[in-house]
């Protein structure tokens, strides 16, 4: 055996462990649910890696699930072994009337009942008289049995019905979760008061499903929980007060109240750490199994029941209302309008509903019902409202004055008279919380409970305490006397473990059980298992014989806990144990007989003659405190000097240890007999019976539905001009003949085929169609397929004549060199120089744009290497087989008709094109590699010898110079260069032209005011100015400068309306081929919160691809719709238009029809001739401009030409080129509804807030901006920020990163529904292929009015959280709220104080634009002039904020404004700014300063010139008189929003460009030591962890503030994302005498 440590592990141990690695890892990955399972409905919610807390939609699109299943009779009902189709939810109640023997529904308060002399199941039968309801044997629980099926024997229990419906919303959530997901583990909420049977009902109902319950979970915590997930309570530790509140849940089948203790607590975490946890406890329940929905709606069916039979028709029949009772479809109709009736009456006086038919099939009846009615009618379930709350409180030995609040929970709870009842017990309806979700917030914290339990999942921590409901003990016999020990209290925490102590040493039998209450209210001990021992004697008797322990000493010990799982008693473990001497010699022989030393006397045997009995049990030494236990001293190792002594002088000693064994047992479950394994099988087989017919039955329609569609095709083929051509008379015949046939026979006995005998008459008919369509095919692709075949055939002839006069010229030019180099070669050569003179200026480089004539003349022309004669054979052997092959298969064809086979296919046709094309390019390719290009001229040295450094991430060396078409072309003859372009063309795309850059001397260093003026006004500007529109679209500015222009093509039209019941539906769709827009537009168009609001617009993204805009309008409708109805008409249009489409232009088209529809939905036709008049002609892709210079994909090709120029540069610099200039030339105004007319409001809304909110756009970070309806003005606001940055295309040249994000993605309007495309866009993952070539690869700007998103901060980088509409009022200043914005970890982020005043001065510059949508200003003194001309404060304690607001400046004649508290939003002014002012008025002896005046001026020229791009702007131009202002109006006057845009996009070029310029500068090594220096040794740049420093004049230049913190990070993460670079970011301060003073 090899020695420790060098152990081989054997191969099968690894293949069994790399298994259970793969198969725990297939497990983690696997979706967890969250089942809200209820009376009436069933709501599933979802937690799957890329779906955080979903809820799981029925098939119809609703939220929640109809708890029902039926068995839809069919004329084989009868037969055997041939299963009904089974249908769920809405639809199986829909059937309810026709079949109402075999719908069931409500099962719930059925689960584990006893048939026998139970009320529940008399109340049940009594709501549904047709059901059969039997007895289950062997159990004696509920099951059904139906005459419809009489071959099915054995009844359905109601686990297995139940099964049924688990297995539905399982196939839901499969569904949901995407192809290859898993789902198998759920938490399943239960109600308070569910005994042990109950429970084991619900978990057996799951298994037969294929669910595995992690946990059942109360309701009342479940609600809790989704309560804490949002909020952090009182930490406990610290003194903090737990948050008591009480969670009221009243659904369709029972009322319960659950007080519930919200608290956070300090913990130990890993290491020396603590964390801080929240939890959430129950500390008492209460309920009433009497009152809810149900109970409600029965008194509502008494009520029409009494009325009908006391209508004289009934009277004439002499019918009594048990006959009503006692009919089943009678009973159906009452009770599902009893439920809608019910509803009705909580948001109405009264109701009504009418009958057709009733009864007898003969009978109408109608019935109305008013509010005061109904209340009157449901006194005493009004009066029971109280019960549960009561025994609530009484429960956790509490009062009502100890609640924080009430929770409401339950579609019940909406019932006016309970909510009158809730408040007059509570006593404040303020107390009553309405912000918690009463439908879905149970569902939302099972399934937060199941991702806490699951190991694919880490969410915030939040402990739980439930409750077991009843209390429970053990009962066993001892000495012939029947013992109990009451073991847990009905509100012991769930997880709890107690020991339980038992004087018995033999094998025994004890039981738990719980005390529940009968129907009379007494409390009876139900057993729930029964535990029996298996070795407790042997074990007894091993103690006695080994250790000598007897048994008065001896005791027995179980560990009985609550489960985790169900809350049910349940042995952990057991043990007997003894207290004995152990006898041992001393320490040391101890400690050697340990190690395997023995005794060093020599006298230790071997181990097989002294060792124990390896048939003992195994033991477990516990050592235990007592009065014969030594102190440390004593049981410390002695002194390996007196060791040995003390052991021989004294008697080796004993010490008192504890022994232990675990006692071996068996538990089973008590009360209800278990189904055996053979019944569960029989069951299980019968389950997946169903399933395999359903599967079956889909198979068959699916068949179906294609050969009736197949029958309706073979009209228009037999019409079809190609088809005609293609076939003959005969055939056409024949196959108008099958096809006649076949329809007669679907409609005949076709009806009940089988789906083979479907399939072999769709077989049939395609054996006769598809030929024909295949020959139709053939004829209509041969001649583009011959055409192309044939140019490819051309072009492989010009390229063999191109290569023919390559290798004729190469001829004569190797000719005449030979004869040159034998001239030379008799010349006499030139006597060298000496070796002193050579050397002389060995140092020196070579001037770089200078060169020797000879060198000149000897590499001025580099010829390509000629073709070698392979290269020339293979073009005409190729050339000459295809021309070949397509002689013979053409001369084949011709001898065809148009009705027989092809011989030529163009799929063969098209391959030899792409074979000719091939070759050809791999010829070309192939000699450009071999082409030699000019040397580039030696690199430049610098300052002390030193090379620049090479590329834009400070790597050595330079990027791999890329091949140019154009440069092996240029010494081309021009016949030859033509004649290769010509083979060229139709194979490859011609590479366009690469711009070389200039050569010219770097500028000195300017003044940071000065060079502002001088980089944004350049003379490109002119050539700007003067672009093409198309050009002018790189701007990423959709612009119209028109009213006439055409609008966008639309791509879908639909109508979305809002149903009571059902929720949001298409009531109407058109769309392109190929496009669905089902389960998607009806969430995107209607936000929530839209029902408080009574129109808006909403814009979205759609699929990536499509821009969505919908008018959302709310008018009056019927008593049945709640008097309300609510509906969105909305269009989806190609996002290649531009950011949103251009689907602003439709804003007032469906706001028309919205107003129209609204009245009358069945309007439709004004739909249809909208999508016959704009629908999409070619496939909803627009026609776009041949060039768009500012495209994506041409953005990405510029900038990768740049990094591979010519000249082996990084990249081209093209620098002080402003394009703002060009974003309005004369006449360009921005079209009605334009999303950038709300600039004024956005600037309004924000205020300094602007440029923090700017720069994380800029770094492209996931924005959210969480709102309030109406939703239009945040969508604005989304494509503000995206349009304010984005990268203008002069920057594209300048930055590394690639992909390079020119613009930030905005979704627009977003809500759960569109998580997974939140998830997308973080700069830790790698971006999609299609949002970088799009140049969106990172980041992205959405609004919501979801805020369970806001808590969701992995979804996102940044959260906006608006202020509510009334208080972004722009009159509204005294009362102003600021919006919140917040970064990871809800840290707030806030204006610097450079912000403030950068915002103050745009304001007062802005104030001379007026806005496209509004009227120019008036010829007087606008109210800003006024306010510049007053004197300026230069107090820097007076407000920054005290300006007018921008929406009223070119009109408003009254003073501005006080604005609101400007505390919340900037940055307090650090200590080292305020030492710096009063250093420098201290050092320029209190004289003004100018340095704010100089700040204003650098600012107020980034709006310099925008009218008048040839002007350049000077530093000393007043700000007053900015584009254009106080000057009279003419052409070419800048709206206010291209003057915003223009002021963005010239700071970020400002920014980025500066930037460069320091990375560049980074790259010497020649400022490394000074660097060094300045920053000490032990910093990063010296320690070389730092390759880019930003001094403080950067920091000025770009006009960020230099004593911000926020502005140091910011700079440091721009540079680290565009460049990749670590930079380190130089702070403010003031050196006196070589002295730092601040």
């Amino acid at each position: 055996m090899p020695p420790h440590g060098r152990r081989r592990v054997s191969s099968l141990a690894i293949t069994l462990s790399l298994f259970c690695f793969f198969a725990s890892t297939a497990s983690a990955i696997s979706a967890v649910l969250g089942i809200d399972l209820g009376t009436e409905y069933i709501k599933t919610a979802l937690v799957k890696p890329g779906i955080p807390l979903e809820i799981v939609l029925t098939k119809d699109s609703k939220r929640k699930e109809t708890a029902a299943v039926a068995f839809k009779p069919s004329k084989t009902s009868s037969t055997p072994n041939v299963y009904p189709e089974r249908i769920y939810g809405g639809d199986a109640l829909a059937l309810s009337a026709r079949f109402p023997r075999d719908v069931y529904s409500n099962l719930k308060p059925l689960l584990a009942q006893q048939y026998q002399n139970n009320d529940l199941v008399a109340t049940y039968h009594g709501r549904f008289p047709e059901l059969g309801i039997v007895e289950s044997k062997p159990r004696g629980t509920v099951g059904f049995s139906s005459s419809s099926f009489p071959w099915i024997e054995d009844p359905f229990s109601v686990e297995e019905l139940l099964a049924m419906e688990f297995k539905n919303i399982k196939a839901n959530a499969v569904t949901m979760a995407g192809k290859g997901s898993t789902i198998k583990d759920a938490v399943i909420t239960i109600p308070p008061f569910y005994t042990a049977e109950e429970k084991r009902a619900v978990v057996m109902a799951a298994d037969l499903a294929g669910l595995r319950v992690l946990s059942l979970i109360s309701d009342g915590l479940a609600v809790g929980l989704n309560y804490a997930t949002s909020r952090i309570f009182p930490t406990v530790n610290e003194g903090g007060k737990p948050e008591t509140h009480l969670v009221y849940d009243m659904g369709a089948g029972s009322a319960s109240a659950t007080v519930l203790r919200f608290q956070g607590k300090t913990v130990k975490d890993i290491g020396k750490f603590n964390k801080t946890v929240q939890e959430v406890q129950i500390l008492g329940s209460g309920w009433d199994k009497s009152l809810g929905g149900d109970a409600l709606n029965q008194v509502i069916v008494d009520d029409m029941v009494a009325k009908f039979a006391n209508t004289d028709r009934m009277k004439a029949l002499g019918s009594e209302a048990m006959q009503f009772k006692q009919h089943g479809r009678t009973m159906a109709k009452l009770w599902k309008e009893s439920e809608r009736l019910r509803q009705v009456l909580s948001a109405n006086t009264e109701t009504q509903a009418s009958f057709e038919g009733l009864y007898l099939n003969d009978v109408n009846f109608k019935y109305k019902i008013t509010r005061a009615q109904f209340e009157k009618l449901s006194l005493k379930y009004a009066a029971k409202v109280r019960s549960p709350i009561t025994l609530a409180l009484e429960s956790a030995k509490l009062s009502l004055s100890d609640l924080e609040s009430v929770i409401l929970h339950g579609g019940a709870v909406r019932t006016p008279f309970v909510q009158k009842e809730l408040e007059a017990i509570i006593g404040s309806a303020e107390m009553i919380r309405t912000n918690v979700n009463s439908d879905e917030a149970a569902v939302f914290g099972a399934a937060f409970k199941a991702a806490t339990l699951s190991p694919s999942f880490r969410v915030k921590e939040i402990r739980t305490g439930d409750t077991p409901g009843y209390a429970s003990g053990a009962t066993w016999t001892s000495d012939g006397k029947e013992r109990q020990q009451k073991l847990f209290t009905p509100t012991s925490t769930i997880g709890a473990e107690k020991q339980v102590a038992f004087k018995i040493l033999q094998d025994f039998t004890f039981s738990l059980y719980q005390q529940v209450p009968n129907q009379a209210g007494e409390l009876i001990d139900t057993p729930v298992a029964q535990i029996r021992t298996n070795n407790m004697s042997a074990s007894v008797k091993h103690l006695e014989e080994s250790f000598g322990c007897v048994a008065a000493d001896m005791s027995t010990k179980f560990a009985i806990r609550l489960s985790p799982r169900d809350g049910l008693p349940e042995v952990v473990r057991g043990s007997v144990s003894c207290e004995a001497t152990e006898k041992k010699g001393g320490v040391v022989d101890g400690m050697k007989d340990l190690f395997g030393f023995g005794s060093k006397k020599g006298n230790q045997e071997p181990l097989a003659e002294n060792g124990e009995d390896s048939e003992a049990p195994s033991l477990s030494s516990e050592s235990e405190t007592a009065a014969a236990t030594s102190s440390p001293k004593e049981s410390a190792t002695p002194d390996p000097a007196t060791s040995d002594k003390k052991v021989d002088d004294k008697a080796k000693e004993g010490k008192k240890k504890t022994q232990t064994i675990y006692v071996d047992f068996s538990s089973e479950a008590a009360g209800l007999p278990q189904l055996s394994e053979e019944t569960l099988g029989r069951v299980r087989e019968r389950l997946d019976a169903f399933d395999a017919s359903d599967r079956s039955r889909v198979r068959r329609e699916e068949t179906l539905n294609t050969l009736e569609g197949f029958t309706y095709k073979a009209r228009d083929l037999l019409e079809d001009e190609g088809f005609i051509a293609a076939s003959t008379e005969s055939l056409r015949t024949e196959i108008e003949q099958k096809f006649r046939d076949a329809s007669e026979w679907l409609y005949g006995d076709g009806a009940d085929a089988s789906r083979d005998a479907l399939k072999e008459r769709l077989d049939e008919l395609r054996g006769l169609v598809d030929p024909v369509q295949k020959r139709k095919d053939e004829a209509a692709r041969r001649p583009n397929a011959l055409k192309s075949l044939q140019e490819a055939l051309d072009q492989v002839k010009v390229m063999v004549d191109v290569v023919k006069q390559q290798q004729e010229a190469q001829a004569i030019a190797d000719e005449q060199a030979s004869s040159a180099s034998l001239a030379a070669e008799s010349a006499p050569s030139a006597e060298k120089p000496s070796g002193s003179s050579v050397d002389d200026f060995a140092d020196l480089d070579d001037d770089t744009y200078t060169t020797s004539s000879t060198s000149t003349s000897a590499a001025s022309t580099p010829t390509a290497q000629p073709y070698s004669p392979a290269d020339l054979t293979s073009l005409i052997t190729t050339r000459d087989e295809v021309q070949s092959w397509l002689d013979s298969k053409s001369a084949a064809q011709a001898k065809l008709s148009p009705s027989d086979d092809p011989v030529i296919l163009a799929s063969d046709l098209e391959a030899k094109s792409r074979e000719l094309n091939k070759v050809v390019m791999d010829l070309l390719q192939r000699q450009m590699k071999k082409a030699p290009k000019t040397p580039p001229p030696p690199p430049k040295k610098e300052k002390g010898g030193k090379k620049a450094k090479g590329g834009a991430k400070g790597g050595k060396g330079k990027p791999p110079k890329s091949v140019d078409i154009e440069e092996l072309f240029k010494d081309m003859p021009a016949s030859e260069r033509e004649e290769i372009q010509n083979a060229m063309k139709g194979i490859r795309k011609e590479s366009p032209v690469k711009e070389e850059e200039t050569g010219k001397p770097e500028a000195k260093e300017k003044e940071p005011e000065k060079l502002v003026h001088e980089e944004l006004s350049h003379p490109l500007d002119k050539e700007i100015s003067t672009m093409s529109t198309t050009k002018r679209h790189s701007l990423h500015l959709d612009l119209s400068n028109t009213h006439n222009e055409e609008l966008p093509q639309i791509a879908a039209l639909f109508l979305i309306l809002f149903d009571v019941k059902a929720g949001y539906t298409v009531a109407w769709k058109r769309s392109i081929p190929g496009l669905d827009i089902a389960d998607s537009v009806e969430y995107k168009s209607l936000p929530s919160g839209l029902h408080d609001v009574q129109e808006d617009t909403v814009y979205f993204v759609d699929h990536d691809e499509y821009a969505g805009i919908s008018s959302f309008a709310k008018g009056q409708a019927e008593e049945f719709e709640r008097n309300a109805r609510m509906l969105a008409v909305g269009v989806l249009i190609p996002l290649s238009y531009g950011r949103l489409g251009k689907s602003w232009k439709y804003a007032d088209e469906l706001k028309s029809l919205a107003k129209k529809l609204v009245k009358d939905p069945t309007e439709t036709e004004l739909l249809d001739d909208v999508w016959q008049e704009h629908q999409s002609r070619e496939g909803g892709q627009p026609t776009r401009p041949t060039s768009v210079e500012g495209s994506p994909s041409a953005l990405k090709e510029k900038r990768k030409r740049a990094r591979s120029s010519p000249d082996g540069q990084p990249h081209t610099r093209n620098r002080a080129v402003s394009s703002a200039s060009a974003l309005a030339p004369p006449g360009q105004t921005l079209s009605a509804h334009h999303p950038a007319l709300s600039l004024s409001t956005y600037l309004d809304t924000l205020g300094p807030l602007v440029f923090p909110l700017y720069k994380a756009a800029l770094l492209r970070k996931r924005i959210l901006l969480l709102g309030h309806a109406p939703v239009e003005l945040a969508c604005h606001f989304a494509y503000n920020i995206s349009i304010l940055s984005t990268l203008p295309s002069t920057l594209h040249n300048l930055l590394p990163l690639s992909p390079l994000p020119t613009r930030l993605r905005p979704l627009f309007s977003v809500g759960v529904h569109d998580i997974p495309a939140l998830n997308t866009g973080s700069r830790n993952s790698a971006p999609q292929e299609t949002l970088a070539s799009e140049g969106q690869a990172y980041g992205w700007v959405a609004c919501t009015t979801d805020r369970i998103l806001s808590t969701k901060d992995h979804l996102y980088d940044i959260l906006v959280t608006l202020p509510s509409p009334s208080s972004m009022d722009p009159e509204n200043q005294t009362n102003k709220a600021w919006p919140r914005i917040q970064g990871k970890r809800a840290m707030n982020i806030k204006a610097t104080q450079r912000d403030a005043r950068r915002y103050r001065v745009l304001r007062q510059d802005l104030g001379h634009y007026h806005s496209s949508s509004s009227r120019p200003p008036s010829s007087q003194q606008p109210a800003v002039e006024r306010y510049i001309d007053s004197p300026s404060p230069d107090n820097d304690s007076a407000p920054l904020l005290q300006l007018p607001s921008l929406s009223h400046l070119p009109t408003d004649p009254d003073p501005p404004p006080p604005e609101a508290d400007q505390t919340d939003i900037l940055e307090s002014q650090s200590w080292s700014a305020l030492a710096y002012n009063s250093f420098m008025w201290w050092a320029s002896a209190g004289e003004k300063r100018t340095d704010r005046e100089e700040e204003a001026e650098y600012d107020s020229s980034l709006l310099a010139n925008l009218d008048s791009p040839h002007e350049t702007p000077s530093p000393g131009m007043s700000r007053g008189k900015k584009g254009g202002g106080g000057g009279s109006e003419g052409e070419g006057h800048v709206g206010f929003e291209m003057a915003v845009i223009g002021y963005f996009h010239r700071l970020t070029v400002l920014i980025l460009r500066t930037l460069s310029d320091v990375v560049d500068a980074a790259n010497d090594d020649d400022d490394d030591d000074d660097k060094s220096r300045s920053l000490g040794e032990g910093s990063d740049v010296a320690r070389g962890e730092v390759d880019v420093v930003v001094e403080v004049d950067d920091m000025t230049r770009m006009g960020l503030d230099i004593w911000s913190e926020s502005d140091r990070v910011f700079v440091e993460e721009l540079v680290d994302f565009y460049w990749g670079r670590k930079a380190v970011v130089r702070g403010g301060r003031v050196e006196c005498c070589g002295v730092r003073v601040v």
